[in-house]
């Protein structure tokens, strides 16, 4: 392993030039990387050593493919074996020793667990230390230096600059770890804050979580003694010593602290960016960017993230799968990163050590025997993203806790590559024509998003902007490369590596990318593909020709896939061979053979007519997690995620052959009992919001099992209550929910769904598990009580009803039920069937770059406010409050938000109105309206936006209603409280509202009958008993409330409204329907 060769070594930064390779020479770099890319994971060192084990474990880390490590002492070290004793540096200097014969390389961590700076509490109980390990104060740090980092080099100083290559520091904090409510004080700071124009009074904002000049200050003090007191020493103790200094700092947005590093890093943990949803909106998405940015400035050829630490599920913190690993390296390898640090090997997971936050990742884990398939694949991505020059055309400006994350997701969206460039490294660039130049970086335009530029004559000459969209309409200009159709989940980075121009891909969401790729100046037979996991290679022939324009190239990513171009205009690379010929997806074709407690094992006879017809045949099969294939007894490969492919047509004869899979489940059930599912099947679970998805009802997903969340709420009409459920009342204390009860304040969301219909005296509740509550259906019904904790009680809603004498002997711990704090907790760790949210929160992020301070809030109503859309038959309607008029350019952008959504909008699109504040609160009408939009008026806003934003204003009746359900049952987008907004409705305003929807009922109810039918239903609750309703709602009211002649026609139509079954009814009943409900409206009598 040669990370500390002269050329290229982490101290010298920048790689000396070398002649371009050619294709050839590249790709056999990328199938077989030196060891000095490989993966360098945490080993901790936390029980009691024994000589052989620890050989043991580090020959097994040469054999997977590991060649370096992190050594950390952690909990469990014997208390015999104090930490920095002599006894310590026994079993480190036999570590080191025999990492040394193994050829192998190891990095220090500079502490006894973490955060770095205390030596394991030892500065502390120094005669005349300071009171705490103040890593502020000179003297701390040199008495951390002297006890650590000296100590080690006394032990092990033959070793530096060749077997030992780094030390590590772990995100110091001043503070320590966990505290909080306390702020940092350093000797001097009060006179620097006087000298650059602060107020001490004014430091008090930090204790009442109010910014001002002082504070701002005093924050920059605490980062610059923070990096000249902690990080250069260290630097500079590192240097003196010819290692390098390697680690992270506290904070995902610490940039300037990135600077003294010679690898600089950070951490991707406890599963703050969440695989499959893109990565890209996480307050953690500047993550591994950010510093192989920097790296990249300052010619550092390494950036590392300590990565996986803590990243399993919160129900099961072990259960973290091959899929997990998978997706979080391509993430974090297409923003730069190049050396991977895999938190954690564990020496033992013995007693308490396995808790200590796991997972293991490396030898504890169930694909530790094929960890060969990760090493490789990370060593390859980290060879591939090391020297190169990228082609980026775009830098984001950014600086010390003020990184742009979120804000550039249109960015990835839209495949434009860009760079972070710290404010503090201006003074290193130059402008030369027109372009802004640091290193073998120049940009064309500069994204200022946090004002820095605005005032000042630093980047006078480039053309600077100050907002993401208008990157996004430079993307022609740009974009490098180019996609045919939009890929929001497809990510790309175009590089320059040894001479080659190489495009790497990667999908980030949780479908299949189908898209098609302009490669400019690549012609027909010269695009070579690699897939980087396989280590296989072929040459792509391009899907079209069109006249005069470049070739078009297909791309096809499966999830969690990455896909590599070379651009091989010599052709020096042989064709390869991708030929595959599928088999069948064979699911269900295999038989168990038996089940152990982790393992299920199955088998298939296979009848091959030609094993020549099928020599490069493979199958495909659904299950959980990692599955092993044997084709007559010999291995034919591991896959770790659904869907698992396996070529078994070199281990196939004429005649029967014998298929074996062997799955293996997760390591959640060892360590965690979790009692994950594994094995075959279709046995992905994907989970659908009922909490405002309830008409969401007929979801299919290929390959996965859909399950309804959320917690929600089965109310009752008042009118229902009658004898039956006071005698439940009062025998057994079991109190149904009525309209007008008090009904009990829900503080969980659980998963599975769990439908809550009646509560207790004590604070219980009980609930319908699965869906929605039916005393005649057959799903399990439940018991939360006060504490949180959660029972089955009954198998169904009748048995629970025959039972109830002795339901409280039936409570069985539902250890299958989760309850989160809310459902972006849930979203976090469990996988949800996308919805309208993607879309509401473009438009959130988008209304508020448009609208800035003008922007009182926006706030949902329809379907989704009252729990029942339907992605089929519902459409997205919300109101946006304004406190002053907006241009008319602002409108353009408004409604050209909505255009460019209209592809992920439901069938019935996006409804908008856009309010003065003033019209709210008191309300006012008929209500003026600043602009409108619905699906109805897409084409005229095509035709001629300009003219549509200048027309569209006016007053609009139908804003009562709209305003009614907001302050019922609205949600809160974004902005000020609904109470605090919306003021109150007069009854005859909301009646002469909704009844502009039914006036024509009898005429109408041939065009449209679904929407008639359920809209005078709910304008007769209205009228009669004073509820603001759904549709849907309405419909289900009418079932009850409403003549029975009529409740086939409201449940054929609550069945269509729901996307089930296509309405169908005679005109006569609709003409009937509409007369008898006409008569009610007007008269209030029934037919």
């Amino acid at each position: 392993m040669n990370l500390m060769a002269e050329e290229g070594s982490f101290r010298n930064k920048v790689r000396r030039e070398r002649e371009p390779e050619g294709c050839r020479e590249l790709l056999g770099d990328i199938l077989s990387p030196s060891g000095e890319f490989s993966p360098v994971p945490f080993w901790f060192f936390n029980d009691r050593p024994e000589k052989e084990k620890i050989k043991a474990q580090l020959e097994d880390f040469v054999q997977k493919g590991v060649c370096a490590f992190v050594l950390h002492p952690r909990i469990g070290i014997p208390e015999e074996i104090p930490y920095l004793s002599e006894a310590f540096f026994e079993t480190v200097c036999f570590i080191v020793r025999t990492a040394a014969n193994l050829n192998m390389k190891v990095v220090l961590y500079d502490e006894g667990m973490y955060p770095s700076g205390s030596a394991h509490g030892m500065v502390v109980a120094e005669k005349r230390a300071p009171l705490a390990a103040d890593i502020l104060n000179p003297l701390a740090v040199s008495c951390f230096i002297r006890l650590t980092h000296e100590k080690y080099y006394e032990k092990l100083g033959e070793y530096f600059g060749k077997t030992i290559i780094g030390f590590f520091t772990d995100e110091p904090d001043p503070l320590g770890r966990g505290t909080k409510g306390f702020h940092i004080w350093a000797q001097g700071m009060e006179r620097e804050i006087l000298r650059e124009g602060g107020c001490l009074e004014e430091l008090a904002g930090l204790f009442e979580g109010e910014e001002n000049k002082t504070t701002g200050i005093y924050r920059r003090l605490v980062k610059k003694y923070l990096r000249e007191t902690y990080y250069q020493p260290l630097a500079d103790w590192c240097g003196k010593h010819g290692i390098a200094l390697m680690g992270h700092p506290a904070q995902s947005d610490d940039v300037s602290e990135l600077f003294l590093f010679d690898v600089p890093g950070q951490d991707l943990i406890q599963r703050r960016i969440h695989p499959k949803e893109g990565g890209i909106h996480e307050a953690d998405s500047v993550h591994a960017k950010l510093c192989a940015d920097v790296a990249r400035h300052l010619g550092k050829r390494r950036s590392l993230n300590e990565c996986f630490g803590v990243c399993g599920r919160r129900e099961a913190p072990w259960h973290f799968t091959g899929e997990d690993m998978k997706w979080y390296i391509d993430w974090l390898a297409m923003r730069g990163v190049n050396l991977f640090v895999p938190h954690a090997f564990y020496y033992s997971v013995k007693g308490a050590q396995s808790g200590e936050r796991p997972p293991d990742v490396g030898p504890h884990n169930i694909w530790w025997k094929h960890y060969r398939c990760f090493s490789d694949y990370m060593k390859r991505l980290s060879f591939l993203m090391t020297d190169t020059c990228q082609h980026v055309k775009a830098a984001v400006l950014c600086d010390d806790n003020n990184v742009p994350g979120a804000e550039l997701a249109a960015l990835y969206e839209n495949q434009i590559g860009f760079h972070y460039l710290p404010l503090a490294l201006l003074d290193r660039c130059e402008i030369r024509d027109g372009r802004l130049c640091i290193g073998q970086s120049c940009y064309e335009v500069v994204l200022d998003l946090i004002g820095a530029a605005r005032s000042g004559e630093t980047l006078a000459g480039v053309e600077t902007v100050y907002e993401t969209q208008e990157l996004v309409k430079r993307a022609s200009r740009l974009c490098t490369l180019r996609t045919v159709l939009p890929s929001p989940f497809l990510r790309i980075c175009h590089f320059t590596k040894n001479g080659v121009e190489c495009c790497l891909l990667s999908n980030e969401g949780g479908e299949r990318i189908k898209t098609q790729l302009r490669i400019v100046g690549a012609k027909k037979d010269q695009v070579v593909c690699v897939d980087l996991w396989r280590g296989a290679f072929w040459r792509e022939i391009p899907q079209q020709m069109s006249d005069g324009k470049e070739p078009v190239w297909p791309v096809s990513l499966d999830v969690c896939e990455t896909r590599l171009l070379l651009l091989d205009p010599r052709g020096e690379i042989p064709a390869g061979n991708r030929k595959e010929r599928w088999l069948g997806e064979w699911t269900k074709r295999f038989r168990p053979v038996r089940k152990l407690q982790n393992q299920a094992i199955y088998e298939y006879d296979y009848d091959c007519m030609s094993a020549g017809e099928d020599g490069d045949g493979c199958f495909t099969v659904w299950g959980e997690e990692m599955a092993e294939c044997w084709c007559n007894d010999q291995f034919a490969g591991v896959s770790f995620w659904n869907e698992h492919r396996f070529r078994i047509g070199p281990y196939l004869k004429e005649g029967k052959n014998r298929i074996r899979l062997v799955f293996t489940g997760s390591a959640a059930n060892i360590y965690d009992k979790a009692g994950l599912a594994f094995g075959l099947g279709k046995q992905k679970k994907l989970y659908v919001d009922r909490s405002v998805n309830t008409g969401c009802i007929g979801i299919f997903v290929k390959g996965a099992e859909v399950i309804p969340a959320g917690t929600t709420l089965s109310v009752m009409s008042a009118r229902e209550d009658g004898p039956e459920y006071r005698r439940l009342r009062e025998e057994y204390d079991i109190r149904f929910l009525f309209e007008g009860s008090l009904v009990p304040s829900i503080n969980f969301y659980a998963v599975p769904q769990v439908d809550i219909f009646a509560a207790d005296s004590g604070g219980g509740l009980f609930g319908t598990v699965g869906g929605i509550t039916d005393m005649e259906g057959d799903a399990p019904i439940c018991y939360v009580d006060r504490a949180g904790n959660c029972f089955y009680i009954a198998p169904d809603g009748r048995s629970f009803l025959n039972s109830l004498p002795d339901w409280k002997k039936n409570m069985v711990p539902a250890a299958d039920i989760q309850f989160f704090a809310s459902r972006q907790e849930a979203v976090r760790e469990k996988e949800f069937v996308r919805s309208y949210d993607s879309v509401l929160n473009q438009i959130e992020e988008a209304y508020r770059r448009i609208l800035g301070d003008a922007l009182v809030g926006i706030y949902v109503h329809g379907s989704i406010a009252f729990g029942c859309f339907s992605w089929e038959n519902s459409d997205i309607d919300f109101i946006v409050v304004i406190n002053r008029e907006i241009t008319r350019g602002q409108k353009r952008e408004l409604i050209q938000t909505l255009l460019d959504l209209d592809g992920q909008a439901p069938q019935k699109g996006l409804e908008m109105s856009v309010v003065l504040e003033k019209y709210c609160n008191p309300f006012v009408y008929p209500t003026p309206f600043e602009l409108h939009f619905s699906n109805a008026h897409k084409e005229r806003c095509r035709e001629n936006l300009q003219e549509y934003c200048r027309a569209m204003h006016g007053e609009d009746k139908d804003l009562a209603a709209h305003f009614t359900v907001i302050r019922k049952a609205g949600i809160t987008l974004c902005g000020k409280e609904i109470s605090d907004v919306f003021g109150e409705v007069p009854r005859e305003a909301y009646l002469d509202s909704i009844m502009g929807d039914v006036e024509d009922a009898q005429r109408d109810i041939l065009e449209d009958p679904v929407y008639i039918i359920l809209n005078v239903c709910r304008v007769i609750a209205f009228i009669k008993e004073g509820l603001v309703l759904s549709k849907e709602q309405g419909g289900k009211w009418g079932m009850r409330n409403l003549p029975e002649t009529y409740h086939l026609i409201i449940r054929k139509a609550l069945k269509s409204y729901r996307g089930n079954d296509a309405f169908r009814e005679e005109e006569e009943n609709l003409r009937s329907f509409a007369g008898c409900m006409r008569k009610i409206l007007t008269d209030g009598t029934e037919e």
